[in-house]
């Protein structure tokens, strides 16, 4: 079984979400801060099937202030979610005690609106694990419309049944 990290601060979380999103095949790209200290959000991430857009965070409880949200990282959040692009994953990936834990910003929303101040980390899913799941069906679903395509039946249903 693999250590946890040692993480401390969020220039430590930023680059672990980095390099675990780069050892599954994602392309990781950091923003730059500003003169000012502010940045829309943290990072770029993508895979063959989509683009994460994210802030990282790092926790030492077990629970997500939403405090810690800063205007700058709202709005541009904001602005990336509300183009609906069904490729484009936008939230917050938040290390805690090793682990990555990930907040959609969809279910940020939803919680906001239930005038919830902070999540409990542990009940968020493992970023990682989401990836993983959800190009594997990406891949499943390309599997089965190519094999659709390839069916006899798919180029002439008549002709095949006589």
């Amino acid at each position: 079984m693999q250590d946890k990290p040692n993480i401390t601060t969020g220039t430590q979380a930023e680059n672990y979400v980095a390099e675990e999103l780069a050892k599954l095949g994602a392309w990781v790209g950091n923003f730059n801060k500003s003169n000012t200290g502010a940045q829309p959000f943290d990072q770029v991430a993508i895979t063959k099937n989509f683009t994460w857009c994210y802030d990282a965070k790092h926790s030492m409880i077990n629970r997500f202030d939403f405090r810690r949200i800063e205007d700058n990282q709202q709005l541009a959040l904001d602005y990336i979610n509300s183009l609906e692009n069904p490729n484009v994953i936008v939230g917050f990936a938040i290390v805690y005690e090793g682990e990555i834990f990930f907040l959609s910003y969809y279910k940020y929303l939803q919680l906001k609106a239930e005038s919830r101040k902070s999540v409990r980390i542990t009940d968020l899913e493992n970023m990682l694990d989401i990836l993983v799941r959800i190009e594997e069906v990406v891949a499943w679903l390309k599997l089965v419309v190519k094999l659709k395509l390839q069916s006899p039946f798919a180029v002439n249903k008549k002709t095949q049944l006589l």
